[in-house]
């Protein structure tokens, strides 16, 4: 039993380890090559002080070089890589026969890489001669034949290398902004496409001169369109439809100042932002293909918005509530805006337009209802407007049914849209809704109510109750004449005693129903929302804000 091993104890005599088995992570070590082991600093070298920077790299040496190019768009696609290498660096066109040169001070390795991928033939200045490069070292040597004469090369500017080149089609990309050229008569459908695609317009009348030659002939007038995207990027589809208008350029702004307008999916070999360099702050180019032309742009007037172009339909008007309607002008001139029948758009119910008839019926259907309580009613010549706060007019079967699209209290028709569809600047413009009047748009005409002659609902039919007269005991009545008549002295109110009796009054319901209806009025729905929350009804309180979340979409 003595050499029996028992479970737990080590063995009494373990078996001897094998020095040929290797750890599973174990990395030989290779021993460092000679180079390396004289290039690294040895532990014992000194090092230097705390505090101090190593000296800074100098700067590459330049030399200077001339570059051959068998065609403008090579010698401008390099002379634009050279510009945007060294901005500070003065780069020279000069031409000679059917050969186009470049003259500048670069690197000679950037001047090298640059210059060969471009097609060209560099010539670097060696002992006061430019030779054939050979492609590497410092030093280049070559013979007589292979030199260039300065003298021979007559200078041009780079805009006739711009000229020359000419644009060449590039892929598009999204843009949250465009630039529209176009002649006047067909400038209102190219604003009512843009309006109705929710950009912001503005416009610029401008005069095109010729940007190469003299003009032959006076310019006529055309306007300038910018497009902007809220949110995004502006659809491509649009500016194609643009395009094909007659006669107009779908352009991009290049450059800090937006001083270059270049044709859309067209560039040059030099990127945007160095040829608007070239154009300077005092003109403003404009560069296409030979269906446009190139021109330099005057402006005849300061930009505005947009908006201004756009009319009301024929017939459409806006007739006050307050007093009998006025006869229409059937010459009035011909507008643009008109409310078309939409059966996707705006299915939402927050206020009724009702006639005389249906004014009429209320009480058969509010009469001892909850919403007898909260629905408003804005009495009119011969249309009358009931709102409700928080939507609670949805499923109401009496009056032709409005939906809120804002600015304010602006109402259209359920089921109805605006044509074009108009961003809310243009609306605010055209409609003028404001926190005291609210405006509803029916199909041939508009209909302004003014907010102050609204009343509670339950006025229609219980304006005025019959006489209470107080009943009070006989000894009460004994009581209150034998009271001091001296009045006590009122207590000094000061800002904090004021402030502490404001705090502690609380608000009446009433008052928080008018406030949030005069919030929900101004369009700020969170206000009117919470307003709601205060007084307890949080049913509209998430209504408001389900609403004030779609519009911020």
């Amino acid at each position: 039993m003595t050499g029996r091993r028992r479970r737990g104890n080590p063995p009494e005599n373990p078996p001897p380890a094998r020095r040929d088995r290797r750890p599973a992570l174990d990395i030989e070590r290779i021993a460092e090559p000679a180079r390396q082991a004289a290039e690294r600093p040895s532990p014992d070298a000194p090092k230097p002080p705390p505090g101090r920077r190593p000296a800074p790299v100098p700067a590459p040496r330049r030399s200077e070089i001339f570059a051959r190019f068998g065609t403008a768009s090579a010698a401008l696609g390099c002379a634009g890589r050279l510009v945007g290498a060294h901005r500070d660096g003065d780069v020279r066109a000069y031409t000679r026969a059917d050969e186009w040169w470049l003259h500048a001070s670069v690197e000679l390795d950037l001047a090298r890489s640059v210059v060969h991928a471009t097609g060209g033939t560099l010539f670097v200045l060696v002992e006061g001669r430019f030779v054939r490069d050979r492609g590497f070292g410092q030093h280049p040597s070559a013979g007589p034949a292979d030199a260039v004469e300065p003298s021979t090369l007559l200078e041009c500017p780079l805009l006739d290398l711009v000229r020359a080149a000419g644009l060449h089609p590039v892929r598009s990309h999204p843009a949250q902004s465009s630039t529209l050229i176009l002649p006047g008569a067909v400038t209102a459908d190219a604003v009512r496409r843009a309006l109705d695609a929710g950009l912001n317009v503005r416009h610029q009348p401008v005069r095109l001169r010729p940007l190469w030659g003299e003009a032959t002939a006076a310019s006529p007038a055309n306007v300038r369109l910018d497009l902007t995207a809220a949110q995004g990027a502006i659809a491509p589809t649009l500016l194609q439809a643009f395009a094909r208008l007659p006669v107009t350029l779908v352009a991009r702004a290049c450059g800090r100042e937006g001083n270059l307008l270049l044709q859309h999916s067209r560039a040059t070999p030099m990127p945007d932002q160095h040829l608007a360099a070239l154009v300077g702050e005092d003109r403003l180019w404009v560069l296409a293909d030979a269906a446009f032309g190139c021109w330099w742009l005057e402006p005849l007037a300061p930009a505005e918005d947009a908006t201004g172009l756009v009319m009301t339909a024929p017939g459409f008007h806006l007739r006050d509530q307050t007093a009998p309607p006025a006869r229409l002008d059937e010459t009035s001139t011909s507008p643009t805006v008109r409310v078309i029948a939409d059966p996707a758009a705006n299915r939402r119910c927050d206020a009724l337009l009702l006639d005389d008839a249906e004014l009429g019926e209320l009480r058969l259907l509010l009469e001892g209802h909850p919403l007898a309580e909260l629905a408003l009613i804005v009495p009119g010549a011969d249309a009358h407007l009931m709102l409700a706060p928080g939507g609670l007019l949805e499923t109401f079967a009496v009056g032709r049914p409005l939906t809120c699209i804002g600015p304010g209290l602006l109402y259209i028709g359920r089921g109805r849209r605006l044509d074009p569809d108009l961003p809310p600047t243009a609306r605010r413009r055209l409609f003028a809704p404001d926190p005291g009047h609210a405006v509803v748009l029916l199909g041939d005409r508009g209909l302004r109510f003014r907010l102050d002659e609204q009343r509670p609902v339950w006025t229609l039919w219980a304006s005025a109750g019959p006489p209470i007269v107080e009943q009070l005991p006989n000894a009460t009545v004994a009581a209150l004449r034998d009271l001091d008549p001296q009045p006590q002295a009122p207590r000094p109110q000061t800002p904090f005693r004021r402030l502490l009796d404001r705090m502690a009054t609380p608000i009446p319901v009433e008052e928080l129903l008018q406030q949030a209806l005069a919030a929900e009025a101004a369009g700020d729905l969170p206000t009117a929302a919470e307003l709601h929350r205060r007084r307890g009804d949080a049913y509209r309180a998430g209504e408001l804000y389900e609403r004030a979340a779609e519009r911020e979409r």
